[in-house]
């Protein structure tokens, strides 16, 4: 059966290389998909999603199941719950970050093809933060900040993943760190610390930020004056 579809999967993609692209390897074949999702071609680019998925391609099978989770690779526009968490696992198993992410997610939410388990979506994104992805470790110092998730409260585990989040770019955990730091929770208060980060939230687009930053400055200023004084 698995065989069947394979074949069926790997004939699609032939067709959909034939003319100019004939002669494309099956690599450089998968690489085509994101360039014709973006562009709307979203059954072309489900088709090479599949088929690569099917021959192994961990990003086309993250691909696949994120578009038959959101109703793109039918023509109902109906979401493929359980064909979504087959390629998803598939990923996640080849140690795919987004997919373990991604999992994480379906588990903390629930879905039909899930079952609510918020520990369970605790340790994924455990997973998935070490192995580098930025949403997984905002979502892991969240589960510490409000000790949910299977874990206890923890305010220096939460702020030492918002701050990994942070110097990736995420402005969002940038707030929340320079916020950390302003405060002394999870870490030694430092409010010039704090103005770096809400300057680079701030930088990053978050709409609450320039008002900290203009704040801090005060405060950082006068303090400094002060001690000049004294």
């Amino acid at each position: 059966m698995f065989a069947c579809q394979r074949l069926a999967a790997l004939s699609a993609l032939c067709i959909v290389l034939t003319g100019a692209h004939a002669q494309t390897a099956p690599a450089e074949a998968c690489a085509q998909g994101p360039g014709l999702y973006a562009a709307g071609e979203l059954k072309t680019a489900f088709r090479i999603f599949l088929a690569c998925a099917i021959d192994g391609d961990r990003v086309s099978s993250f691909n696949a199941a994120m578009m038959m989770r959101g109703g793109e690779s039918s023509d109902d526009d109906q979401p493929n719950w359980y064909g979504a968490r087959v390629f998803l696992e598939q990923a996640a198993a080849q140690g795919y970050s987004h997919a373990i992410y991604a999992l994480g997610k379906e588990y903390e939410l629930g879905s039909p093809a899930f079952r609510r388990d918020p520990s369970l979506a605790t340790e994924l994104f455990r997973e998935a933060a070490w192995l580098g992805d930025v949403e997984a470790q905002v979502d892991l110092a969240t589960q510490y900040l409000l000790g949910r998730g299977g874990v206890a409260q923890d305010d220096r585990q939460a702020a030492q993943w918002y701050e990994r989040a942070a110097r990736a770019g995420h402005w969002g955990a940038q707030y929340l760190i320079a916020s950390m730091y302003e405060h002394g929770d999870g870490v030694d208060r430092d409010e010039v610390v704090a103005l770096r980060w809400y300057e680079r939230a701030q930088a990053g687009g978050d709409e609450v930020a320039p008002l900290k930053v203009e704040q801090l400055r005060l405060r950082v200023a006068t303090e400094l004056g002060q001690r000049r004084l004294d």
